[in-house]
C-alpha cells in the first residue's frame, strides 16, 4: 500500500505539463538549423549541490532519463557541493578541476542546474568554455538582466509556487492563524525566504507569515517547540544552520516533525517520494520534469539551433500535490479538496488496480483447463516415448562408463566439453594437473579450467574449443602455450585438441589432449646457457689475444726504454709506443664494459663524421675486398653528444654484418641527412627520444637479407644465425645498447636475398667542443693539499707524482679506513679527496659518507675503473665534486682538480 502503488499516479502530474512540453517540441522543431550537428556530441551536466541531494537527483535523473532514451549524446556529470560549501570558497578549484578535465576535449553543450552552477558559468564562460551554448535549470529569481552581455544561452526557470501553497494548505488547514518558513544559511535560502515573504504579503489579511531563517540549530528547535498543530510550516530549506551543523534533507524534516506536529509544506516535488511520512503537500515544482525540458532544448541545440534562437521558458510547470496519510493523519483525509490537486498515497484498492489482470486470469485459468484436456490425451504418447528415452539413457550410461575407463588409462591429461565449450569430463591426468576435481569442473567453462596465455607475449589465448570448432581436423598447441592452474602455478604444455562427432558425422563437443613439458622446456634453455658460455669463452679468447700483444708492446718497449736511457739515447719513440698500447688497452676495456652495459659514456659534442670514417677505415683494412663501399657524406659539420669510440664501435659492426652478409662481395651504401622529429612523431616511437633536429645514418647493403621470422630477435644479447665459433650474437645488441645510450633509435627492414638497410637516428646538438690545448702547454698547475686514496700503489705513486709535479702537496692512503683517519688528523687543510671506488676495509662510497659527515663542504673526486652509472648519479646528488675514469692522462687528472678546487663547490 505505499509508493509502489501511489506514484504511478505521478502520471496525473506529468500530464499536467504536457502541454508545455508539446508546445516547446513544436517550437524545436520549427526552429532555424544555422549550424551544423556535431557527430557522437558530449554534453556536460553541472550541478550546484551535491549528489544525493533530492533536488539535484531528480533534475539529473530527467537528463539522463532524456539522453538515455534518445541515443543523442555522451553525457557527462560534475557536482559543485555548493550546499555544503559556500561558492565563493570552491568557485576557483571547480574551476581547476574544469579546466583539467574538458579543456583538453570540452563539451558540444554545458547544461547547468541552480543558480550557483549559472553564476559559476557566467564568470567562468570565457576560460572554460568558450563559444559553447548553455541550458539552464532549475534558476530561481529569474531576470533577462541575468544574461545581459551573454550570446548563445537559454534555459528553464524555476518558479516556486511561495503564495499558491499557503493557499492550497489554507483550503486544507481554514482555522490555522500561523504560516512558518523555515530556511537555513545557505544563499539560496536568503533568496528563497525573501521571495516567499514577497508573494505572501497579500495573505497577511488571514495569516500570519513568520520566517525562521538563519538561526542555530538550538534556536530552529526552541523556535519549532512553539508551532502549534494548527499551523502551518513551509519548509524552503533547511540543510545547513548558522553555526554550521549540516542536515540532509531526510534529516531536516526528521527535526522539524521531532519538534511540532504542525503539517510541513513543501515546494519541490523531489522530496516528497523519499519523505512521504512528514510531508502534507504543496504546489511542486517538479526537477525531473525540469531536467526533462532542459535536455529536450539540448538536444535541439545539438541539431543545430542556436541557443539564443529558443526563448527561455519562464512557466514553471509547477502541480499541486497532497499526501493522503498526513490528511489522514491531520483528520482531513474525507474533507473536501481542490480539484486540480493529485492525491498520492491513497488506499489500495486491488481490484481498481488490477481490474484488467483479474480478468486476463480467469481467461488465463479458462485457457489452461482446455490445455490440460488436450494434454491429458497426449500422456500415453508421452509415456511411451519416456521408455524408449530410459533405454536410450541406459546405453549412454555404459558408453560413459567405457569412456571414463578408457580415459583414465592415457597418461596424458584429457578434457572434454560439448560445443558450448563447458566441461564434460576430466580424466585424473588432467585433474592433476590444473587441480579441479572432475565433479567441480563439470558445467564450468573451459577458459575457466584451461587458462592458457602465450608463452612469449602473455597475452590470453583464443579458446580452443573455438579454434577447434573453426579448424576442418585438429589443432596442435606445440610448446608455445602457458597454462596457469588453479593454485596459480604456471606449466608449458604441448598438446593438440580435435573434434568430437555423432554416428552422423555432427560435431557434438571437443576433446582436448595436452601434457607437461615445463621440465623438458627447462632442459633445453640449460643447453642453449651452455652454448652461451661456449661463445663467451671464444669472446674471451680474442681479448687475450689482443691483451698479450698489447701487454707485449708495452714490456718490450719499456726494456728498450731502459735501455736507451742507459746509453743515454733519447728514448721518446719507445715511450709513445707505450702510451699508445695503452691507450688501445683502455680503449678495448672500454667496449668490454660497453658490452656489459655499465660503463659510463664519455658524452662530447662530436662531429659524426669522424666516428663513421674511423670505422670505415678499420672496415677498409679488414673486409673483403669484394665489397664496394660507397659512402656519400655531406661536407657540413654536425655534431651530437656521444662517446667517440662506442660509436666507432657501433657503426664498426654494422659494416661487419653487412660484409658477412655479403659473402660474394657486393655494394655498401652509407648516407645520411638532417630530419626534424615533431612530438607525435617521438611518442609514436618504440625508443625514448624526444623532439628536435636529428641525423638519419642509413646504412644498407645488397646481402642475403633477414629473413622475417628472424627479424625480431636480431637485437636479442647471443642471439645469431651463424656457425658455431662464428659469431656470438654480441654485434646488434651493442649497436642496440650504444643508439640507446646516445638517446637515438635504429629500424631495420629486410627481406631474403633483397638486402638490408639499417636507419639509425641521433639527436643534433648545437654545442662545440673545446678547442685543444697546443702542443707542449704545461698542464694545469696549482697548489693545495690533496689526499690520494687507491689499493693500488702504481696508482698511488703515479698519481702523487703527477701532482707533486704540478705543484700540490699529495697524502697518499691505501684505503678507505686509513683515508678517514688522514682526513680527520689533519680536518681543515685538506683541499681535496681523490678516493677509488673499490678498495679493502672500507670502499670509497663508504668513505665519501663519512667525510661528507666530517665536513658536507669537503669536496671528493671518485676515480674508478668499472662504475655503475646509476650508484654515480646517486652519489652525485648527495654532493660528489666529479669523477675521473681509469686509466686517465695527466692532462685528465690535472684539470680535474684545476676545475674541482677552483669552483665554490656546494653540497
Amino acid at each position: 500500500m505505499g509508493l509502489e502503488h501511489t506514484w504511478h499516479k505521478k502520471t496525473k502530474l506529468r500530464s499536467g505539463i504536457a502541454g508545455l512540453t508539446a508546445a516547446l517540441l513544436w517550437l524545436f522543431a520549427v526552429a532555424p538549423c544555422a549550424y551544423p550537428a556535431p557527430e557522437n556530441p558530449s554534453v556536460l551536466l553541472i550541478n550546484s549541490y551535491h549528489q544525493g541531494f533530492e533536488w539535484t537527483d531528480s533534475v539529473t535523473a530527467g537528463v539522463v532519463d532524456f539522453f538515455k532514451q534518445t541515443g543523442r549524446a555522451r553525457l557527462s556529470i560534475e557536482y559543485m557541493d555548493s550546499k555544503n560549501y559556500e561558492l565563493s570558497t570552491i568557485a576557483a578549484a571547480f574551476s581547476n578541476q574544469c579546466a583539467i578535465k574538458y579543456g583538453q576535449a570540452p563539451p558540444d553543450l554545458v547544461l547547468c542546474s541552480d543558480n550557483n552552477a549559472l553564476a559559476f558559468l557566467l564568470e567562468h564562460r570565457d576560460a572554460l568554455f568558450p563559444d559553447i551554448p548553455i541550458v539552464f535549470c532549475g534558476i530561481n529569481d529569474f531576470t533577462p538582466e541575468m544574461l545581459a552581455g551573454a550570446s548563445n544561452i537559454t534555459g528553464v526557470v524555476e518558479t516556486p509556487s511561495y503564495r499558491e501553497t499557503v493557499e492550497l494548505a489554507l483550503q486544507i488547514q481554514p482555522k490555522a492563524r500561523r504560516v512558518y518558513a523555515v530556511a537555513c544559511s545557505a544563499m539560496m535560502s536568503g533568496i528563497h525566504i525573501q521571495r516567499f515573504m514577497e508573494s505572501c504579503r497579500p495573505l497577511e489579511d488571514r495569516v500570519e507569515i513568520i520566517p525562521l531563517h538563519d538561526l542555530t540549530l538550538e534556536e530552529f528547535r526552541r523556535e519549532l517547540r512553539q508551532v502549534a498543530k494548527s499551523d502551518i510550516i513551509v519548509n524552503l530549506a533547511l540543510h545547513r544552520t548558522r553555526d554550521q551543523k549540516i542536515l540532509s534533507s531526510g534529516e531536516a524534516y526528521a527535526f522539524i516533525r521531532e519538534q511540532t506536529e504542525a503539517p510541513v509544506y513543501n515546494l519541490w516535488s523531489a522530496y516528497l517520494h523519499d519523505h512521504s511520512r512528514y510531508i502534507m503537500g504543496g504546489v511542486m515544482v517538479d526537477g525531473e520534469a525540469q531536467g526533462r525540458l532542459s535536455a529536450q532544448m539540448a538536444a535541439q541545440i545539438l541539431a543545430g539551433t542556436n541557443a539564443s534562437d529558443l526563448p527561455v521558458v519562464t512557466e514553471s510547470p509547477n502541480v499541486a500535490i497532497l499526501n493522503y496519510r498526513e490528511l489522514e493523519r491531520l483528520g482531513a483525509a474525507h474533507h473536501p479538496h481542490p480539484a486540480n490537486a493529485v492525491i498520492v498515497n491513497c488506499p489500495f484498492s486491488f481490484y481498481e488496480t488490477y481490474c484488467g489482470l483479474v480478468w486476463t486470469t480467469v481467461a488465463v485459468i479458462a485457457g489452461m483447463l482446455t490445455l490440460i484436456a488436450f494434454l491429458f490425451l497426449n500422456i500415453r504418447k508421452r509415456r511411451r516415448v519416456e521408455s524408449e528415452l530410459r533405454t536410450q539413457r541406459r546405453t549412454l550410461r555404459e558408453r560413459e562408463e567405457n569412456l571414463r575407463v578408457t580415459l583414465g588409462s592415457i597418461a596424458e591429461a584429457v578434457i572434454a566439453t560439448d560445443m558450448d565449450g563447458n566441461v564434460r569430463h576430466l580424466n585424473p591426468i588432467a585433474e592433476k594437473l590444473t587441480g579441479w576435481p572432475n565433479a567441480e569442473a563439470r558445467n564450468q567453462p573451459i577458459t575457466q579450467i584451461l587458462n592458457l596465455l602465450d608463452a612469449e607475449t602473455r597475452a590470453p589465448m583464443e579458446s580452443p574449443v573455438k579454434q577447434v570448432a573453426s579448424a576442418p581436423d585438429s589443432i596442435v598447441y606445440a610448446k608455445n602455450a602457458v597454462f596457469v592452474a588453479r593454485d596459480g602455478r604456471e606449466y608449458r604444455i604441448a598438446g593438440s585438441g580435435a573434434p568430437i562427432r555423432d554416428g552422423q558425422g555432427n560435431m557434438i563437443g571437443v576433446v582436448l589432449v595436452f601434457r607437461d613439458v615445463t621440465d623438458e622446456l627447462a632442459l633445453q634453455e640449460k643447453l642453449r646457457n651452455n652454448q652461451k658460455m661456449d661463445a663467451i669463452g671464444q669472446l674471451a679468447g680474442g681479448i687475450a689475444h689482443d691483451f698479450n700483444n698489447m701487454l707485449g708492446g708495452i714490456i718490450s718497449a719499456t726494456e728498450m726504454a731502459q735501455i736507451e736511457l742507459d746509453q743515454q739515447k733519447d728514448p721518446s719513440d719507445l715511450l709513445k709506443m707505450v702510451l699508445d698500447s695503452a691507450g688501445r688497452a683502455a680503449a678495448l676495456i672500454s667496449k668490454l664494459l660497453a658490452f656489459a652495459r655499465r660503463h659510463p659514456l664519455a658524452t662530447t659534442p662530436t662531429e659524426i663524421r669522424r666516428p663513421i670514417q674511423d670505422a670505415l677505415a678499420l672496415f677498409a683494412a679488414t673486409a673483403d675486398k669484394r665489397v664496394r663501399v660507397h659512402a656519400d657524406l655531406p661536407e657540413e659539420d654536425l655534431y651530437v653528444m656521444g662517446d667517440l669510440s662506442q660509436l666507432q664501435n657501433a657503426f664498426l659492426n654494422l659494416f661487419i654484418n653487412a660484409s658477412h652478409a655479403m659473402p660474394a662481395g657486393g655494394d655498401l651504401d652509407l648516407s645520411w641527412k638532417t630530419v626534424e622529429l615533431d612530438r607525435a612523431q617521438c611518442e609514436a616511437s618504440a625508443f625514448a627520444i624526444q623532439p628536435g633536429p636529428f641525423i638519419e645514418i642509413e646504412i644498407a647493403d645488397t646481402g642475403i637479407g633477414i629473413p622475417e621470422s628472424v627479424l625480431p630477435r636480431i637485437f636479442e644479447p647471443f642471439f645469431t644465425t651463424k656457425e658455431i665459433g662464428k659469431g656470438t650474437g654480441m654485434g646488434l645488441s651493442v649497436v642496440l645498447g650504444t643508439v640507446q645510450q646516445h638517446n637515438g633509435a635504429i629500424a631495420v627492414d629486410s627481406e631474403p636475398e633483397a638486402g638490408t638497410r639499417f636507419r639509425i637516428l641521433l639527436p643534433l646538438t648545437d654545442r662545440r667542443p673545446q678547442e685543444p690545448d697546443a702542443e707542449g702547454h704545461a698542464p694545469f698547475c696549482g697548489t693545495g693539499t690533496i689526499l690520494i686514496a687507491d689499493d693500488e700503489e702504481v696508482m698511488r705513486k703515479t698519481s702523487q707524482a703527477i701532482l707533486e709535479n704540478m705543484g700540490y702537496e699529495v697524502l697518499l692512503a691505501e684505503n678507505g679506513a686509513e683515508a678517514l683517519e688522514l682526513y680527520q688528523n689533519k680536518a681543515g687543510r685538506i683541499d681535496l679527496v681523490i678516493l677509488d671506488m673499490v678498495m679493502p676495509e672500507m670502499n670509497g662510497r663508504d668513505c665519501f659518507f663519512a667525510i661528507r659527515r666530517i665536513d658536507p663542504r669537503a669536496k671528493v673526486v671518485i676515480a674508478s675503473g668499472y662504475a655503475v652509472q646509476e650508484e654515480l648519479h646517486d652519489l652525485q646528488q648527495k654532493g660528489l665534486a666529479g669523477t675521473i675514469h681509469k686509466p686517465f692522462r695527466i692532462q685528465e687528472l690535472c684539470g680535474l682538480v684545476a676545475s674541482v678546487l677552483s669552483s665554490d663547490f656546494k653540497s
